[in-house]
């Protein structure tokens, strides 16, 4: 697969369009109202999303009320201190427009923030209910799953079963989830983190890059695999992809991974399928540029599915040279790896991918934080970092990697 051909699918919209920009990496700091509003957020949690709506649309329409009657009275003769004599017509009118100009303005930013807070709102629920619909062993029927009688059983206990069809070998600690969004694959936690999350997938990639758990639109998006992953039996390369937010939720949290000390803390991911329970090891994270002119014409594809073991050692090699720091943890070539992705901002649109290996038969999942050190070679890095730093290349000739069957 050459440049062109991953600029041009799927692959370049997941590395490169459509993920949203976190605010708090903004330069602009938050508004006062945004901080008051979200800080008041906090003692609202029993009420409902439309109630919260409702009650702050209330009042920026009573504010707006009184704009237009101070507007009125003023029109007559009055702005402030200041009377308005009636031949000096101009004066009055740019006044007036100044007062409706800035009534307007206020208006459409009390909407924002409306419509941030709800958002807000409705995502932090929904999440809640997403953790809530996971259940236990102890949860389950102590009965044999491939059974009628098993299948009766959770019906009993969950009525919202009724009716839905399971595919064959399914794990019914997730069946609740399952009936509330058939496009559940899988869910993804990782210990000292807030990751804590359904994955989704859906034909389409592009869908929850904007739409919630629930199928509503959302600029929270949902966590996804790629769609030609398969999540039955995993590929040599499982992509999971999700947005980096402000409030900490979604892939947030991925931006610890930067650090040696960020990785001390979850060295070890949890990501089981709807099929199979699965840890990995993290093996490294590094930074990547979703447009090809921000690294010489070149993006470096991390989003194949299954390639031939040469070009995934080389892949490998490639890696090594990318990543921040070394875990001490090893990757081989017949080993399945998961590969999380995420914004960063160390020049624009850049990406932060997190790889880790699954756990080998019979391997513990214990990790020997002693081996994490500093690389001995330079970094590699995407060319516009350089440039951003005014520094040279020491990759500038190396040779590109692109994934072959």
């Amino acid at each position: 697969m050459n440049n062109e051909e991953i600029k041009g699918n799927k692959d370049a919209l997941l590395i490169g369009e459509g993920i949203a920009e976190s605010p708090e990496d903004s330069q602009a700091p938050p508004s006062k109202e945004s901080s008051d509003a979200l800080d008041e957020l906090s003692n609202e949690e029993n009420k409902s999303a439309e109630e919260i709506k409702e009650e702050y649309l209330s009042r920026f329409r009573s504010y707006e009320e009184r704009v237009i009657k101070n507007e009125r009275a003023t029109v007559g003769g009055r702005i402030g201190n200041h009377t308005i004599k009636s031949g000096n017509k101009a004066s009055r009118f740019f006044k007036t427009l100044l007062l409706i100009i800035c009534s307007v303005a206020f208006v459409v930013s009390g909407f924002i923030i409306v419509e941030r807070i709800v958002n807000y709102y409705e995502t932090k629920n929904n999440d809640t209910q997403i953790k809530d619909l996971t259940l236990s062993d102890s949860d389950l029927p102590s009965i044999d799953p491939s059974t009628r009688e098993f299948l009766r059983a959770m019906i009993s206990k969950y009525p919202q079963l009724e009716g839905v069809d399971f595919p064959p070998g399914f794990n019914y600690k997730y069946a609740l989830l399952y009936a509330a969004n058939k496009d559940f694959v899988g869910y993804l936690k990782i210990p000292g983190t807030k990751i804590n999350t359904a994955v989704l997938q859906h034909s389409d990639d592009d869908f929850y890059f904007d739409h919630d758990f629930y199928g509503k639109e959302s600029k929270y998006g949902a966590v996804f695999a790629s769609a030609k992953n398969n999540m039955v039996n995993l590929d040599q390369n499982t992509v999971l992809i999700g947005h980096h937010m402000k409030d900490g939720s979604r892939f947030h949290d991925l931006k610890y991974y930067r650090t040696q000390e960020g990785y001390k803390k979850s060295p070890v991911i949890e990501f089981n399928t709807a099929y199979g329970d699965y840890k990995w090891k993290v093996y490294g994270a590094f930074i990547i540029n979703a447009k090809p002119e921000d690294d010489n014409g070149y993006i470096l594809n991390c989003l194949f599915n299954n390639i031939s073991l040469e070009s995934f050692e080389k892949y490998i090699a490639e890696i090594d040279k990318r990543t921040l720091y070394k875990t001490g943890v090893d990757l081989l070539p017949f080993d399945k790896i998961l590969t999380l992705m995420t914004c960063t901002y160390e020049f624009d649109d850049a990406r932060l991918v997190v790889i880790a290996r699954m756990l080998r038969e019979g391997e513990s999942a214990q990790v020997d934080l002693s081996l994490v050190t500093n690389k001995s070679s330079p970094i590699k890095y995407p060319q516009a970092l350089y440039d951003k730093r005014g520094k040279t290349s020491p990759y500038a000739n190396d040779e590109k990697w692109y994934p072959e069957q």
